[in-house]
């Protein structure tokens, strides 16, 4: 691995990225139902419709029995495809 590609991120955008994490690790620990996490999605998608989130949640593959951080990762790539 070559180390100069790191020194190119400052600590500015370092920061900003762990910041970011954080923030998505908080999302989910809120949550106690899958209708919880379909609920957030609705938030931060108001424009595709609850049913078409739903069908994307039961989509995904749970990792170690969780389906968070792939949810999280999901709504965050449909923001892009649908803005």
């Amino acid at each position: 691995m070559k180390w100069h590609l790191f020194t190119r991120i400052s600590a500015q955008s370092l920061n900003a990225i762990l910041h970011r994490l954080q923030g998505m690790l908080a999302i989910w620990r809120s949550w106690k139902t899958p209708l919880d996490a379909i609920a957030w999605a609705v938030n931060q998608l108001p424009d595709v419709p609850r049913d078409v989130l739903e069908a994307e949640f039961e989509e995904l593959e749970a990792t170690n029995g969780k389906k968070a951080p792939a949810w999280v990762a999901r709504v965050e790539e449909l923001k892009v495809d649908v803005f």
